[in-house]
């Protein structure tokens, strides 16, 4: 850069010699050409590669993707050369398709070659679309008064979430001690939210909150108040969208929740 004020002023001096006015819009405009460096902005196109960089980054696809901090779904879809709507549903993912750091993905299988597909059959209890639960598992309490007027809907996969309806401000508490891994409203559908990871590789998601009452890592425990009642996100009706994951894939909250 040195040289680059150098010239600047030599020019500047050479005009000032003559009695020539200098516009601020030239000056500006020689700073900017002068800057240009061909050594520092490299054209992508001659970017120097490892010759295995798609096989490594294939590699941490396969069998199994873990997300980090920033990823969304499509940005995985797109690293991992798969269908994003093939990766979600291999999951039990919906739109708007919440994923949470360090949770594992399931590749869908056509992506994966005959090696990875033997290598996978002995792990297919634990990651597949339909994750066997464990034995003992958790009796969630119900998050509000079970007398309240409530429904439990089911998807086109035949899982249940359930919903209770209330009047803005009721207690919104947890189902079972565990550690907030978020909280906030940056899934619009879903409004205020807050999700709460458990014991065992379960999970609770408490959504269309008016406000919040936790941060995320946060330890909270069993029956808790978490948030208050509200009709944020897409719903006109105050009510509270409880629903169940395991090892991050949605389940029927009937089989955690007591009857």
């Amino acid at each position: 850069m040195k040289n680059l004020f150098i010239l600047a002023g030599s020019k500047l001096n050479l005009l000032r010699k003559y009695a020539l006015t200098v516009s601020s819009t030239f000056l500006i405009g020689l700073l900017l050409t002068s800057c240009s460096s061909p050594i520092k902005y490299a054209s992508r196109n001659n970017a120097s590669y490892p010759q295995n960089f798609s096989t490594q980054l294939t590699a941490q696809c396969l069998p199994y993707y873990t997300v980090i901090s920033g990823d969304t779904l499509s940005d995985i879809a797109e690293k991992c050369s798969v269908n994003m709507h093939s990766l979600a549903k291999q999951n039990n993912l919906r739109s708007p398709y919440f994923i949470y750091v360090k949770q594992e993905l399931s590749m869908p299988t056509k992506t994966l070659d005959k090696t990875e597909r033997v290598k996978r059959v002995p792990q297919s209890a634990a990651h597949s679309s339909t994750p066997k639960l464990k034995s003992k598992s958790t009796q969630w309490q119900w998050p509000m008064n079970s007398k309240l007027e409530h429904r439990f809907i089911r998807d086109s996969a035949g899982l249940s979430v359930l919903e209770v309806y209330g009047v803005p401000g009721q207690e919104v508490n947890t189902v079972a001690p565990g550690k907030v891994v978020y909280a906030g409203n940056g899934i619009v559908n879903y409004g205020w939210m807050v999700v709460i990871k458990h014991a065992d590789d379960y999970m609770s998601i408490y959504a269309h909150n008016s406000a919040l009452l936790v941060k995320e890592g946060a330890r909270v425990k069993r029956g808790q108040q978490i948030a208050t009642l509200g009709a944020t996100g897409n719903t006109t009706r105050s009510k509270l969208y409880l629903e169940a994951r395991y090892q991050g894939r949605k389940i029927d909250i009937l089989k955690v929740l007591k009857k």
